[in-house]
């Protein structure tokens, strides 16, 4: 977990914000702030709406009611202008990396400046590279994505989406498919970039050891009432959070307590 200050600025802010699919909510009643330079965790178990929750904040589902604040941006009354002031905000990594698979590492990284136009070639390929650095990747720069392991892949892909200076980076489930040595290796970079860039990073996930490794604080998601069941650090929330929670984060199946007093 981080230990270095903060910035007090709020750059994400979500009240009684509900989202879902046609009109129709998935998640109601969330409430969270995220602060600049924080590694904030949306968590829970399979079908509690991380991903739902992570589609409307990166415009990719319109909020359905509620305040959703992301940079400066309100997004719930906001129109189509609103949407991409946020879009050029943000920074994505997606589960599977979405990488091209025609385009060398180092071309899928330039790809979102080239569509930008305000670099030359050789300031593209320049900023391309030191990112590729940044991720420890700049050696295999000309390589095609197929000749990268899943991990490297997924390292490709964040600096693809660090690309346009964002304020913001999401990451979508960065562990699925790694093995523990290169999952815990990613969570090692994320941690490391968060601190060296200042930049605030949003992780959806599930896996607990990223949880504990990453985290600044996190939100955790209930998968029956569809909404949210606390907030805090993880320690924090282990310790002393809600039920539901703290088996969440302990591992604990919901019917342990009852077989120990049955036995």
């Amino acid at each position: 977990m981080l230990s270095t200050a903060r910035s007090t600025e709020t750059v994400i802010e979500a009240k009684d914000l509900s989202v879902g699919y046609e009109g129709i909510p998935v998640l109601t009643g969330i409430n969270f702030t995220v602060a600049s330079g924080e590694v904030f965790v949306i968590g829970g178990g399979s079908g509690c709406g991380k991903s739902t929750l992570m589609k409307a904040m990166i415009t990719l589902l319109p909020p359905i009611d509620g305040t959703l604040r992301i940079a400066g941006h309100e997004l719930v009354t906001g129109g189509e202008a609103v949407v991409e002031s946020v879009r050029h905000s943000i920074g994505v990594m997606y589960q599977g990396g979405a990488l091209f698979g025609g385009l060398t590492v180092l071309e899928n990284v330039r790809l979102a400046m080239e569509e930008n136009g305000l670099y030359t070639m050789n300031e593209m390929n320049s900023l391309a590279l030191s990112l590729l650095a940044m991720v420890d990747l700049d050696e295999h720069c000309n390589k095609m994505p197929s000749a990268l392991s899943g991990g490297m892949q997924k390292r490709a892909a964040v600096a693809r989406a660090l690309a346009m200076n964002p304020k913001i980076v999401f990451l979508d489930e960065p562990s699925a498919g790694l093995d523990p040595i290169s999952s815990a290796e990613f969570d090692q970079m994320v941690v490391r970039l968060a601190r060296s860039t200042g930049r605030t990073f949003v992780v959806v996930t599930h896996e607990l050891p990223s949880i504990f490794t990453i985290a600044d604080r996190m939100v955790v998601l209930g998968g029956e009432n569809k909404t949210q069941l606390a907030i805090g650090t993880p320690k924090e929330l282990l310790e002393s959070g809600p039920t539901d929670v703290r088996r969440f984060l302990a591992r604990q199946p919901e019917d342990q307590t009852l077989q120990g007093a049955a036995s």
